[in-house]
C-alpha cells in the first residue's frame, strides 16, 4: 500500500510539474518575442522558429513561414520590372521550395498567362487543330482557370462541338446525349425537391471525380496560427472569419470534415469570435479514434438565429468548399453539429438540405420543427442530445421536433440526460456523438452549388 501511495504522489507531482513546464515555456516564448523585436529585426523569425521547433511546436510553422516570406519578399525585390517567363517560373519554383504555396500559385498563373500569350501569337486564324494543341498544352500545365484558356475552349466548341477536352475545361456535362453547362443544369433543377437535388449531386460528382486534385503539403499556409487551431477568411467570403483544426490528418488519406456551429444567441460579430474560439478549443481536446478536420465558423452580424440566415449559411459553404480544396476530405463523411443556437441550426440545416451530411447531431438547442422546409428527409440520420433539466421552451421544441422528424421520414436517434441542464459539456456527449458519426457514411458526395441553391430556396 505504501508503494502504491508513493507512486500516486509521484504521478501527482509529475502532473503539476508538467502543467508548470507548459506555463514556463509560454513565458519563455513571450520573453523571446520581446527580446528578438521581430518588427525591427524580422530575420529573427529564423532563430525563433528553430527554438520553437524544439520547445514550442505550436508556433514553429508561424515563425518559419514568416521567415520564408521575408526571404521571398527580398527575392521578389530583385526581379526585373517586367519579368519574363523564365523569371516568373523561377519565382514560382522558389516560392514552392519555401512552402509558400499561395505565392507559387500566383506566379504559376502569371507565368502561364505570359507563356500562353506567346503560344497564341503562333495560332493561324481558324486552325482548329492548332487551337486544340494549345488547349492540350494549357490543360497539361494546369492553366484551365485562365480566362484566355476558357475563351480558347469556347472557340474550339464553336468549330467542333463534341470536343471533350474543351467541354471539360468549361465544366460541361453530357446529359442524355446533350452537352450542358453547370449553370444550365442547376437552373433546370427544382431546388425544393431533395430527390432532384440528390440526382444533381450524383451527376456532378461523377464529373468531379474524374479530375485529379493535388492537396498542399501545408494546408494551413497563409492562415493565422492561434493557441487552438488556425483562423482564416474564406476567399469567396472575405468578410467572414472561420477557425479550423485537424487531428491525425494526412493528405494521403481522405479524412472526415465536421462543421461545428457555435451557440451564444446574439452579441454581434466580436462575441461570435469568442464563441467560435471556444468551440475549436473543445474540438482540439476531443477524444476520438478517427482523424478529422473541424471547421468552426463565427457568425457574421451575430443574431439569435444566425445559422438560419442565408448570408451565414453561404459563408460557411464558401469556407467548407475552400477547406475541401486544401484538405483531402471524403465528401461522403461530412457532418454538422452544434450546441444551443448551434443545435437549433443543426436541425434547421437538416430539414433544409438533409442530403448534405452523413449524419447530424443537434445538442441542447431550441430545435427547429417546421415541416414546411422539407417534406421527406429520405431517412437521413440525425441525433438529438438534450438534458431534461434544460429550459422548458427548449425541451418543448425537442418534443415538437421529434414529432416533425417522424412525419418527414427522418432516421432519428434521441438521447435524453435526466440529470443535466443546458450545460452539456463536451466530454459528456463526445462518445455518443463520435460513435454516431463513425457509424454513418453518406451515399452521395454533396455539391456546393446544389446546397447553395437549396439554401436560397429555404432561407432569407
Amino acid at each position: 500500500m505504501k508503494a502504491l501511495f508513493a507512486l500516486w504522489v509521484l504521478l501527482l507531482v509529475l502532473g503539476v510539474n508538467e502543467a508548470s513546464a507548459d506555463e514556463v515555456t509560454q513565458q519563455e516564448y513571450e520573453e523571446r518575442l520581446e527580446r528578438y523585436d521581430l518588427e525591427a529585426k524580422p530575420e529573427s523569425h529564423k532563430n525563433l522558429a528553430s527554438w520553437c521547433k524544439r520547445n514550442y511546436p505550436a508556433k514553429y510553422n508561424y515563425h518559419l513561414r514568416a521567415y520564408n516570406e521575408l526571404q521571398f519578399s527580398r527575392y521578389e525585390a530583385d526581379l526585373p520590372a517586367e519579368p519574363g517567363p523564365n523569371d516568373l517560373k523561377d519565382a514560382r519554383d522558389k516560392a514552392g521550395k519555401l512552402g509558400l504555396e499561395d505565392k507559387a500559385a500566383e506566379y504559376h498563373a502569371r507565368w502561364g498567362k505570359l507563356q500562353y500569350e506567346i503560344h497564341a501569337k503562333r495560332l493561324k486564324p481558324g486552325d482548329v487543330t492548332m487551337m486544340k494543341q494549345l488547349l492540350i498544352w494549357a490543360d497539361k500545365e494546369e492553366l484551365n482557370d485562365l480566362q484566355e484558356v476558357r475563351e480558347l475552349a469556347e472557340g474550339v466548341i464553336e468549330k467542333e462541338p463534341d470536343t471533350e477536352l474543351a467541354r471539360g475545361v468549361l465544366g460541361h456535362l453530357k446529359v442524355e446525349g446533350e452537352w450542358k453547362s453547370r449553370m444550365e443544369l442547376l437552373e433546370g433543377m427544382d431546388a425544393s425537391s431533395v430527390e432532384e437535388r440528390i440526382k444533381m449531386h450524383k451527376l456532378l460528382a461523377s464529373a468531379r471525380n474524374e479530375q485529379e486534385v493535388k492537396y498542399p503539403i501545408n494546408p494551413f499556409s497563409g492562415m493565422s496560427q492561434e493557441t487552438k487551431g488556425y483562423s482564416f477568411h474564406p476567399k469567396k467570403s472575405p468578410g467572414a472569419k472561420m477557425w479550423i483544426h485537424e487531428k491525425g490528418y494526412s493528405r494521403s488519406k481522405p479524412c472526415r470534415l465536421v462543421i461545428a456551429l457555435h451557440g451564444g444567441g446574439s452579441g454581434g460579430t466580436e462575441k461570435s469570435y469568442s464563441h467560435a474560439q471556444t468551440t475549436v478549443s473543445a474540438w482540439a481536446s476531443a477524444n476520438t479514434r478517427e482523424p478529422f478536420v473541424v471547421l468552426c465558423p463565427a457568425a457574421t452580424e451575430h443574431v439569435t438565429n444566425s445559422w438560419g440566415t442565408l448570408s451565414n449559411v453561404l459563408e460557411i459553404l464558401d469556407a467548407a468548399e475552400e477547406v475541401c480544396g486544401l484538405f483531402n476530405i471524403d465528401r461522403k463523411r461530412i457532418y454538422v453539429t452544434g450546441q444551443s443556437m448551434g443545435g437549433g441550426g443543426t436541425t434547421l440545416w437538416y430539414m433544409c438540405f438533409p442530403e448534405f451530411t452523413a449524419a447530424s447531431v443537434g445538442r441542447a438547442g431550441w430545435f427547429h420543427h417546421e415541416a414546411r422546409y422539407q417534406m421527406d428527409c429520405m431517412q437521413k440520420p440525425i441525433m438529438i442530445i438534450q438534458g431534461e433539466k434544460d429550459e422548458a421552451f427548449r425541451v418543448e421544441s425537442k418534443v415538437k421536433f421529434l414529432e416533425t422528424a417522424e412525419k418527414i421520414n427522418a432516421d432519428l436517434t434521441n438521447i435524453s440526460h435526466p440529470d443535466l441542464d443546458h450545460s452539456l459539456f463536451f466530454h459528456l456527449i463526445e462518445d455518443d456523438m463520435f460513435g454516431f458519426f463513425e457509424k454513418h457514411t453518406n451515399d452521395i458526395e454533396p455539391d456546393w452549388d446544389v446546397i447553395r441553391a437549396a439554401a436560397r430556396k429555404w432561407m432569407k
